[in-house]
């Protein structure tokens, strides 16, 4: 199975990632073909305090 992962820190205290999981659509016989394909994005915010 194959992941790809990407990662954009836009400044010091944001970042955003976007990714695929299950890139090749990878299926098993055993579990059937509904492993499937996930894309996703995600922001993270760093918070400084004091």
């Amino acid at each position: 199975m194959i992941n790809w992962r990407t990662t954009v820190q836009i400044n010091k205290s944001l970042i955003f990632s976007f990714g695929i999981n299950n890139l090749a659509n990878y299926t098993n016989k055993d579990f059937g073909p509904f492993i499937g394909r996930v894309a996703y994005l995600e922001f993270s915010n760093k918070i400084k305090r004091g």
